[in-house]
């Protein structure tokens, strides 16, 4: 599992950029699960078929929805 994202102190997970290249790196590297900021969903959604359909994305608003999948 990997996460990317900017995390603030008030718990909200915050977009970043250079998604296809991190989201890339994880995969090449084995990650199957990547938590993503929901304000990143259209850089995901523009990412090749093979990573889509080889990876597991989760769209976390803020830090109850990175608990929910890296705590369970």
């Amino acid at each position: 599992m990997a996460m990317t994202g900017e995390l603030t102190i008030h718990g909200e997970v915050y977009p970043v950029g250079a998604i296809d290249e991190k989201v890339t790196a994880a995969y090449e590297n084995g990650i199957k699960l990547i938590v993503v900021s929901e304000r990143n969903k259209k850089d995901v959604e523009a990412l090749s078929e093979e990573i889509k359909e080889k990876m597991q994305f989760v769209f976390a608003k803020g830090i109850d929805d990175v608990f929910q999948v890296a705590f369970i």
